[in-house]
Formats: C-alpha cells, structure tokens, sequence
C-alpha cells in the first residue's frame, strides 16, 4: 500500500505549502476513489478546501501556491461533488468552468494587488525615518533634540545647529538620529 509522504513532508518542513497542498488534495481524491466516503462529502470537502484555500492565499500571500492549489481542489471537487449516475443532479461543466474562470480573475487581481504593494516604499521603522525632515528644538554642543514626523527624538550632528533649525535625517542608531543641517536655497 503507498503511503501519501506529502502531509508528512509538510509536518517536518512547515511552510513550505506545497507538500501540504498536494497531501491534502490527494488524500481527498484517494477517499473517494477507495469508496471511504461517499462522493458528494469528497467533493464538497475538495469545493470547501478549494474556497479556503483562496481565501488564505489572499491573506497570506504564498505567490499563488495557495491559489492554484485551491483552484484545482475546487474544480475536481465540483466534478466529484454530483453523481453522473444520479439522472438530473449533474452539474452543468459550464458552470465549473464559469466558477473556475471567475476564481482564476478573482485570484489574479489579488496577486496582482499584493505584488504591487510589496513594490511600495517602507512607511514605518528605520527606513522610513531616514531623510524625514525635521527641525531642532534644543541644541548644545553636537547634541540636542529634534522633532521629525511630530515626535521630538534624541539627536547629533558634526555641524553646529540653532533651535529652530531645519534638519534632515540620515541615520539612526537605536533612539537617536543623526541629522545634518538643510540649506535653503
């Protein structure tokens, strides 16, 4: 008897969707070949892990792994969830086909979002903070302090400064900013 490795590939290497997925779905599909479960149960349980896996891909973002995954399971669920024996329950293959198409589009536009937004510039953290402009609101011998971004932060410089004036951020180190001097013109 072959042993599906798959589900056990992902127990030792969590993660890594694919061995999971593939386990998952095969099992599924292997239950119903092997009589273990009636047909419509495998093939609402291949639909219903279709959907959430679709729905996980666009919380998770696994670059399709998930979707494409849950796009297969719902296709051969919906052909297994209908008995061809049973005269006027058939599904209609152009429904399958409409709803697979309808969650290919649905599933594109979400990897296309979350590709576009790992393309946005960092707005929080470290990266953000550098080259923010500020202005000094206490300064003494190289070291003072200095509003960026609404909150007053530690700061030195090698370039002498005033209170009042307009600084830019360069580097961070911990809770303190290096500044240097902007000049106008």
């Amino acid at each position: 008897m072959a042993e599906n490795t798959s589900g056990w590939l992902e127990f030792f290497n969590p993660g890594s969707v694919l061995p999971g997925l593939v386990g998952t779905i095969s099992l599924l599909v292997a239950l119903y070949a092997l009589a273990f479960v009636p047909i419509n149960y495998a093939g609402a349980a291949l639909v219903l892990l279709g959907v959430a896996l679709m729905v996980a891909e666009a919380h998770i973002g696994a670059f399709g792994a998930l979707g494409v995954g849950g796009l297969a399971a719902f296709v051969i669920g919906a052909l297994l969830m209908f008995p061809s024996r049973a005269p006027g329950f058939a599904l209609s293959g152009a429904v399958v086909a409409g709803a697979a198409i309808g969650s290919a589009v649905l599933l594109l536009f979400v990897l296309t979002v979350l590709l576009r937004s790992r393309k946005r510039p960092v707005v929080t953290g470290t990266e953000a903070l550098i080259g923010a402009e500020g202005e000094t609101v206490s300064w003494q011998d190289g070291e003072g302090r200095v509003r960026v971004h609404g909150e007053i932060w530690r700061a030195r410089s090698n370039g002498s400064l005033q209170v009042g004036s307009h600084v830019k951020v360069v580097s961070r180190d911990g809770l303190v900013v290096g500044v240097e001097a902007i000049r106008p013109g």
